[in-house]
């Protein structure tokens, strides 16, 4: 690929799929460099405290010449978090620091590096795309999410219908000068990646021009083989993973578990408690709490559990739904997620309303007493999951870019994909 004319800078202040995206461009010769936060170059894995922690923060097969490192916008926020625990503060305003702290180093490099174009995080790039675009290069924003209104008005609605459970809210009430400078960066974007169709159709309604958007949804490469170890035979596990918050809708998940009261059955929460755990408390009975586990240590959880259920209020995509079905284990997820681009309704799992608690009840039932169609679920989960590898995700985004910023070239890189904005 000698002689193209696309070079990308990428900025990600540290999510994990970033740096298969990073991956991606490098295996295409189209990462000029990669900039994030806290990146673990081999040094951090080696610390017992920071291991966890730093084996979520590098890409085995990025290679290290094209990664940058800006730590001192991470170890601010963190410190905080230790110092002050995880709450409004350090979670909105904080995290706004930290981000727009990032975005002034990235944007004063940008005029030091060969790049013809320039993919930034949503609320942590604004100075870097208009630096890109006075420069004169291209510049894209990552919404990972869905449209910063349409999340604050899923909030706002449900903290009215449960205030109980308003503790557990996390990102409320946004950061202004975080959510001001979200939608600025929407507006001085020439494109918009969104990962799923949910989260394209939010931006829509709140009047994104159609020519901006670029559905682009995430990957996982499944294991070769899924291999089944149950620790308990006996019971039938549910699980849920991300943080604990209402966002996620947990308190319906709890609910529909409590509900049922199913002899043998097991609610199994993996993440964070997002916000004051004390609404939880009522629950206590009906689940079991493990907290932050690394993504390399899920394995054992896929291998032993039966259910991936994720009732999100809203999730631009929601990885954790690709890595279940990519282990054979089906899902019940909201609608409010990637539901619509990677689940197909009662093939490789359930797809279910929003705040629905009978709904969740009923597949949760139809799974837990028919082993035969956890079976049948669980082998297609596994069919489906494989229509989102990372071969594929590049093959995309490859397209994408060519055909949108480098059309001379794209004969060289013809992939028998979509010739629509809707890579998917």
């Amino acid at each position: 690929m000698k002689g193209h004319r696309l070079s990308v800078v990428m900025a990600h202040s540290g999510i994990q799929y970033s740096y298969g995206r990073a991956y991606a461009l490098q295996e295409e010769d189209l990462l000029a460099e990669f900039w994030t936060t806290l990146y673990d170059f081999g040094y951090f894995s080696r610390i017992p405290f920071l291991k966890g922690y730093a084996t979520r923060r590098r890409h085995r097969e990025l290679r290290p010449e094209l990664v940058h490192a800006f730590i001192w916008p991470e170890l601010f926020h963190r410190s905080l978090m230790m110092l002050l625990g995880e709450n409004h503060f350090t979670r909105n305003k904080v995290l706004g620091i930290r981000n727009r702290w990032f975005d002034w180093h990235v944007s004063k490099r940008l005029k030091n590096i060969l790049h013809s174009g320039f993919i930034g995080f949503s609320g942590g790039c604004l100075r870097s795309i208009k630096e890109a675009k006075r420069l004169g290069r291209w510049a894209l924003v990552d919404q990972h999410d869905i449209h910063p209104r349409a999340a604050e008005h899923l909030l706002r609605e449900e903290i009215e219908m449960d205030p109980d459970f308003s503790a557990l809210t996390t990102y409320w009430p946004p950061d202004r000068h975080h959510l001001n400078q979200a939608l600025e960066e929407l507006e001085v974007a020439d494109k918009i990646l969104v990962v799923s169709t949910f989260a394209l159709k939010t931006f829509q309604f709140y009047g994104v021009k159609d020519e901006k958007l670029v559905t682009l949804p995430m990957a996982f490469d499944p294991p070769n083989e899924v291999i089944r170890s149950p620790e308990k035979p006996d019971k039938f596990r549910i699980l849920f993973v991300g943080t604990i918050s209402q966002r996620k809708g947990i308190r319906y998940l709890l609910e529909a578990v409590k509900q049922l009261n199913l002899s043998g059955c097991e609610l199994v929460l993996l993440g964070p408690i997002g916000g004051d755990a004390r609404p939880l408390a009522a629950y206590r009975d009906f689940f079991i709490h493990h907290g932050f586990v690394p993504s390399c240590e899920l394995e054992k959880y896929w291998k032993t559990s039966h259910l991936l259920v994720l009732p999100s209020l809203y999730d631009g995509f929601g990885q954790v739904i690709l890595e279940a079905m990519g282990h054979g284990v089906p899902v019940i997820v909201s609608e409010n997620t990637a539901a619509r681009d990677a689940v197909r309704d009662g093939t490789d799992g359930f797809v279910v309303p929003i705040r629905d608690v009978k709904a969740l009840k009923d597949r949760i039932l139809r799974l837990y007493q028919n082993l035969d169609l956890w079976n049948e679920m669980s082998r297609n989960a596994r069919i489906q999951a494989q229509q989102f590898t990372w071969k594929k995700y590049r093959e995309r985004l490859t397209k994408f870019l060519y055909m949108t910023f480098n059309r001379d070239d794209l004969k060289t890189h013809e992939r028998n994909l979509p010739m629509s904005k809707d890579l998917s």
